[in-house]
């Protein structure tokens, strides 16, 4: 939504039961094993045949919660 922190904000306490979001981080050019490090907080899944990450859905900067699924596409 690309809305900007407000200074003064207060932060969410979050509780157990609550989805923690992250924004996925730009692992097009990386390879598997550095992909895969970088992903840590998601499932990851790949398609394709190469030893570098092309492309990902979703794209680098999307917010989504811990543990969702990030698809790569290989080549190289």
């Amino acid at each position: 939504m690309n809305i900007p922190k407000q200074e003064g904000g207060i932060e969410k306490d979050y509780e157990w039961n609550d989805d923690v979001y992250y924004d996925v981080p730009n692992v097009v050019g990386m390879t598997v094993k550095e992909a895969t490090k970088a992903l840590d907080l998601f499932q990851v899944e790949y398609s394709g045949e190469g030893d570098k990450v092309i492309d990902q859905s979703p794209g680098a900067g999307e917010r989504i919660p811990s543990g969702s699924t990030v698809r790569l596409l290989l080549g190289s």
